[in-house]
């Protein structure tokens, strides 16, 4: 918006008296915000009159519309919707229930990931929005291997409608990640009980899920509070803990399987993980 408020930039002070005098003589939109027609292009005009869901010939691409050859008009990706049985449309997750790998390297070091390595997503949003934008460009890192899928976050301070857009986008791409080879163990993430009833959608029941521990010490109560709402409404059958330290209650879930109980892991390169069966923290509501 440019100083005067206007959200026209042909009216700003900085344009030339002829830019704003011819602007008011096609349409007048630069004073008085009153539309012409007959100012739109007739290819636009011709368009206007189709169906709703045409994507218009000149941004058509060999990627079927969904990267437009005139830059990326999808920045919703609202072209590719996946099933879903929520009211809200958030997108079904297949469930993972292969072998886990002992490792999982963070995204920002997927290039030091080796064979047999898992990635985990587990950082900050801004380090993996690029793959938001455009997951084809980076389907070499993660095709055929275990990847904790992207955590958008949600805050206790955030309009609600915020965090369940980021509920959303970490299914959308988590299921997109699917369909592009990878191996998906989805990561859930919750703010305060308000977002309980969207922050389990999409999520199979019965399949492995995948947690962060970072903050749990601090915020212990909204933590085990999410992660008991999370067993009743999915009952996964494991769960995955990557980094962090594990409060009391959670370490002592962690089976024979589980290493460094309670240990604090390094945040920039992941080398160890906890998972345990899911009915372990059912059994220990109480404790």
């Amino acid at each position: 918006m440019n100083p005067r408020g206007s959200l026209c930039h042909s009216a700003g002070p900085e344009c030339s008296r002829e830019t704003r005098s011819g602007a008011q003589g096609r349409n007048r939109t630069a004073d008085t915000g009153i539309f012409n027609p007959q100012a739109v292009p007739s290819n636009a005009r011709a368009f206007a009159g189709s169906a709703p869901n045409q994507v218009p010939p000149r941004y058509q691409s060999s990627h079927g519309g969904r990267y437009p050859a005139r830059g990326r008009i999808d920045t919703l990706n609202t072209a590719t919707v996946y099933p879903s049985h929520c009211a809200y449309g958030i997108p079904e997750v297949p469930a993972y229930e292969g072998p886990l790998p002992s490792r999982f390297v963070a995204w920002p070091n997927r290039k030091r990931a080796a064979e047999g390595d898992g990635l985990h997503m587990f950082v900050d949003d801004t380090r993996f929005e690029p793959v938001w934008t455009s997951p084809d460009r980076y389907r070499r890192h993660f095709e055929g291997r275990v990847v904790c899928s992207a955590d958008f976050s949600s805050y206790t301070d955030w309009p609600l409608a915020a965090c369940l857009w980021n509920t959303y986008r970490s299914r959308w791409l988590a299921r997109t990640m699917y369909e592009l080879g990878a191996r998906v163990i989805p990561a859930v993430s919750w703010a305060g009980p308000e977002t309980f009833s969207f922050a389990f959608a999409g999520l199979a029941r019965g399949g492995s899920v995948a947690i962060s521990a970072y903050g749990a010490t601090r915020f212990e109560a909204a933590f085990r509070a999410g992660c008991e709402a999370m067993v009743v409404a999915i009952a996964p059958s494991r769960v995955v803990v990557v980094g962090g330290v594990l409060p009391e209650w959670l370490a002592r879930c962690v089976d024979g399987a589980g290493v460094g109980v309670g240990g604090a892991f390094p945040a920039r390169l992941v080398g160890r993980v906890h998972y345990f069966p899911a009915n372990t923290i059912a059994d220990r509501r109480a404790a």
